[in-house]
């Protein structure tokens, strides 16, 4: 009997022995995976890039844990898809990325679908598993996620069963945890710094474009300098011709594209057409599924229109498109309103000076293009027939004894007279005709393609419909001269073809006389 409590003694001290040496081991090992927590956090402040962060955290589990494999896969940011950007031990096939990447499959799908943590220590029973390793037994999957955003997963392989517990659940779970918001603190801060770069990228874009001396210059400038110097691959500038149906004329674009797929963007059926109406930032993340779609670029996945808005008014879409879906983050869009309210600021101020040059160059009782614009346009005229060939004639026309309707009806009734009398010629010429009020009652027309006796016939014809008229309120007749020189038959002199019509003017105004 004593000897039977001896041994009981002795295998009471022996368990508790046992004990404290298991129990030291246990803290021991929780203190060892402790020590692991904070070596890797501490480790994350020193990185400065994405990749520094994924190789601290595989490098150290692997080196303080043991494991067998481990992948990290993660988003470059919110919106793309995961990609395996550090692992160690066996690399994991591509066809395993991209199906448990892309297609949310195994059990990454599903830890990352309940934003849990899932422990498998026996492999061959799971059916969520995607085997890549004959030799993995188990696996354990932690989501990385800081806030709404998740980032991606990291990937513990086992070529043991039963080889992760609750602490190993644990201690990765806050190592990720830790993971996730350095890289969530990363990303703001490359966003800022892009940003920042951005803008100030913007505004050297816009400083050097304002230095155009023409809107489509302008866009030209602005398109050129930020494909170069930026990622967006396709830009283009529409500029509106209807707000209410959404039809633009294409203003640029950097590639050469069929004309009938214009017309359609045109037309205003189209998303840009579909921008102008709503007057809103339209963002078409995958274009080959929108509805109303015209693509301009068979590559093309996704497209991003902001219209160009001053002061109410509606100038243009610029318009972006990518190769790639989703392609545009939210900071790309800031940016890009950003570049349109800088466009609608130039726009409207080349609208005004333009507005401005146009009256400059009208004659204000009239309304037609003055003795200025009308050197130009012939400077320009004969240019281009020297450069293509063809032929044109300018007419000089002017109301016979005028002088006598302002002395007879006064002055103002003879501003209405030259005003019917302008209206009138305007109706009697094509849109491609240039007519100017040259002076006075004396009034000289370009007539584009038009030989002499085309233009003979023509004055003519109209000299006869002026004569046939009652003008004014006072409903007196008017009778006209006029000459004509063409170009190239007379001369293809700038002064001399205004001289030789100039010359005509006056042979047929005295023989007018002389048979009075």
């Amino acid at each position: 009997m004593i000897k039977h409590l001896k041994n009981i003694r002795l295998a009471t001290k022996r368990a508790r022995i046992l004990n404290r040496l298991t129990y030291k081991s246990g803290l021991g090992e929780l203190n060892k995976k402790y020590r692991l927590l904070i070596d890797v956090s501490m480790g994350f402040f020193k990185c400065n890039d994405r990749e520094s962060l994924a190789n601290t955290l595989i490098s150290k589990l692997h080196e303080r844990m043991g494991f067998d494999k481990a992948y990290l896969l993660l988003r470059k940011t919110p919106e793309e898809p995961m990609a395996l950007v550090a692992y160690r031990g066996k690399k994991i096939k591509e066809e395993i990325v991209r199906e448990v990447a892309y297609k949310g499959g195994g059990l990454v799908g599903k830890a990352l679908a309940r934003k849990k943590p899932i422990i498998s220590n026996d492999v061959t029973k799971d059916l969520a598993f995607v085997r890549d390793d004959e030799n993995t037994l188990s696996e354990m999957v932690i989501p990385i996620i800081c806030g709404t955003t998740t980032w991606g997963a990291l990937i513990i392989d086992s070529y043991a069963k039963n080889a992760f517990n609750k602490i190993d659940q644990e201690l990765a779970s806050i190592l990720c945890s830790y993971f996730a918001s350095a890289l969530t603190r990363l990303y703001q801060y490359e966003n800022l710094q892009h940003k920042s770069n951005m803008e100030r990228l913007l505004s050297e874009i816009v400083t050097e474009a304002a230095k155009e001396n023409d809107i489509k210059a302008i866009c030209e400038r602005v398109v050129r300098d930020l494909s170069q110097k930026t990622n967006f691959p396709w830009i283009d500038v529409w500029e509106v011709v209807d707000e209410k149906s959404g039809k633009t004329r294409l203003l640029y674009r950097h590639e050469s594209t069929p004309a009938d797929l214009i017309a359609q963007v045109e037309s205003g059926t189209g998303l840009v057409g579909k921008t102008v109406r709503s007057r809103k930032t339209l963002y078409f993340p995958d274009v080959k599924s929108t509805p109303g779609n015209i693509s301009l670029n068979s590559i093309c996945s996704s497209e991003l229109n902001v219209p160009i808005i001053f002061n109410d008014r509606i100038f243009g879409v610029l318009s972006l498109g990518s190769p790639l879906t989703n392609a545009f983050k939210k900071e790309d869009i800031e940016i890009i309103e950003i570049l349109a309210k800088h466009l609608g600021v130039l726009w409207a101020y080349q609208d005004l000076l333009g507005q401005t040059t146009l009256q400059a160059l009208k004659d204000p009782l009239t309304g037609l293009w003055n003795r200025r614009y009308f050197s130009e346009m012939l400077s320009k005229e004969i240019s281009r027939c020297n450069r293509y060939g063809g032929v044109f004639s300018i007419a000089i026309m002017d109301l016979r004894g005028f002088k006598n309707i302002n002395d007879i009806f006064g002055h103002l009734e003879g501003d209405k007279i030259l005003v019917g009398v302008s209206n009138f010629l305007k109706k009697q010429l094509r849109s491609s005709d240039v007519l100017v009020r040259y002076g006075g009652d004396e009034f000289i027309a370009i007539l584009p393609e038009t030989g002499k006796n085309e233009a003979l016939k023509l004055w003519r014809r109209i000299k006869t419909d002026i004569a046939d008229n009652y003008w004014g309120e006072c409903k007196t007749t008017v009778d006209i001269d006029f000459g004509i020189a063409s170009f190239p038959e007379d001369s293809d002199n700038h002064e001399e073809l205004i001289k030789l019509a100039d010359d005509w003017l006056y042979v047929n105004k005295k023989a007018a006389k002389n048979m009075a």
